[in-house]
């Protein structure tokens, strides 16, 4: 069973964790076999409240996160002041340096610019937030309009939803489109079937 550790803080937009975590908690259990271990983190490991005032209580610290298979890292207001946080760089840095993945939404992107992981490369965040994503990296290659771009180990996608989308289709990368089918079916995410793709 691989690992997902989804970032979550104060001012993260819901839909951006929640999305991609039902879809990995989902992932295998029509077949009563689950594929993904779902864990959250926080900057200290307290609760944060998020977007429209949610608590969500996390499973650990960003210090104690080490290097799970997947890395989610999520929007909203929150990245903000977070953009300069040393330990949260260094855990970016330390996944991308790794090699295993890494799938950021909305303006989660964002974060991953501070932390140099996207230099030179293309990404795509919220619409409206393109110009401060080039404004923390002017290197960043913007695909404005885009759904989610795959980089390899790290894929970045558009706004809220699309982190639903972005995690479907990592899933269909890893295992095939069959699979992420069924997982999109289970959870009942009839867009997915509209979303067109290319597997590397």
């Amino acid at each position: 069973m691989q690992t997902v550790t989804i970032l979550i803080f104060d001012g993260v937009e819901l839909l951006d964790f929640a999305g991609p975590y039902e879809v990995f908690s989902a992932c295998g259990k029509g077949e009563d076999e689950r594929l993904y271990q779902v864990r959250t983190a926080s900057p200290d490991g307290r609760p944060i409240r998020a977007a429209n005032g949610l608590v969500v209580v996390p499973d650990v610290a960003f210090a104690d996160v080490g290097q799970p298979d997947v890395l989610i890292v999520p929007g909203g207001n929150g990245v903000y002041p977070l953009k300069d946080d040393p330990t949260l760089h260094r855990l970016i840095q330390a996944q991308a340096a790794s090699g295993r993945q890494t799938l950021s939404v909305c303006t989660g992107a964002l974060l991953l610019a501070k932390a140099g992981v996207l230099a030179g490369k293309p990404a795509t965040t919220y619409h409206t937030r393109f110009e401060r994503l080039l404004e923390y990296d002017s290197t960043i290659v913007p695909r404005v309009g885009a759904r989610w771009v795959d980089n390899g180990t790290v894929i970045t996608s558009a706004g809220v939803s699309a982190g639903i989308d972005a995690s479907l289709y990592y899933i269909a990368r890893r295992h095939g489109r069959a699979v992420a089918d069924a997982t999109a079916q289970y959870i009942e995410y009839e867009h997915w079937a509209r979303v067109a793709f290319d597997l590397p």
